[in-house]
């Protein structure tokens, strides 16, 4: 059982799982994608999204050309072709809340609420855009559980994972000190990386079941009811 005084969490495929509201902009715009379900479809974008979290980490905003890219490539892995409208169309339905909306698990909802009945302070670190990352944020209905200063977007803040400095701010904004802390992303190399170095006990969201890596020095949870789980 892992307790912390605070808890920070990634927001995008961490607090919702994106594959839902991805796989619906995609047939939104390029209709049926043969042998494509809507985890396979969230996952090979995955694998071509390295040129969009450098520019996140470097505190650049992604550009069009880049989401296009990756929209492509992702099609193509399953033999369709997209033009490169088509392609921005996907990522502009994809980021569009009002037409695509985002929602937490029961089990999200459920540790949510655990964590803030036994007192445990509780906030996001998220990179992206600052407006973007807000709207999700309400549209999650995170209110209910932390503040809006405890939402700490990289765009706002000059910083972006995996910096530990940004992980350190997500704590004094919590009033946690950071090794009192647990953080919970998806992302291995962004999320559990960066917090480690911010001395935070970090946590892997891995909803898309890949291998754990060798000597791993962080728990992992593949649903959100395992993650509830790990923290009792």
């Amino acid at each position: 059982m892992i307790d912390a005084g605070g808890v920070l969490f990634d927001l995008d495929d961490t607090l919702y799982d994106q594959a839902v509201p991805f796989a619906r902009a995609v047939h939104a715009v390029a209709g049926p994608v043969e042998g494509a379900t809507d985890e396979a479809l969230y996952a090979a974008s995955r694998v071509h999204s390295d040129e969009i979290f450098a520019a996140y980490g470097e505190g650049r905003d992604p550009t069009d050309a880049m989401y296009a890219r990756r929209m492509i490539a992702t099609l193509a892995d399953f033999g369709h072709s997209i033009t490169t409208d088509e392609a921005l169309a996907i990522q502009h339905r994809y980021m569009a809340r009002d037409a695509n909306p985002i929602e937490l698990s029961a089990p999200m909802q459920a540790l949510l609420n655990d964590l803030a009945s036994r007192g445990a302070r509780l906030g996001v670190v998220t990179n992206g855009n600052g407006e973007r990352q807000r709207a999700k944020a309400r549209q999650l209905g995170l209110s209910r559980w932390m503040s809006a200063g405890a939402i700490v977007v990289s765009e706002d803040v000059g910083l972006a994972k995996p910096d530990p400095a940004i992980f350190a701010l997500g704590a004094r904004r919590i009033g946690v000190p950071a090794d009192a802390c647990a953080f919970v992303g998806d992302s291995i190399a962004t999320d559990v990386r960066g917090a480690q170095a911010a001395g935070m006990t970090a946590v892997w969201v891995n909803r898309r079941n890949a291998p754990l890596p060798a000597g791993a020095t962080f728990a992992q949870a593949r649903t959100d009811a395992d993650l509830r789980a790990l923290f009792g």
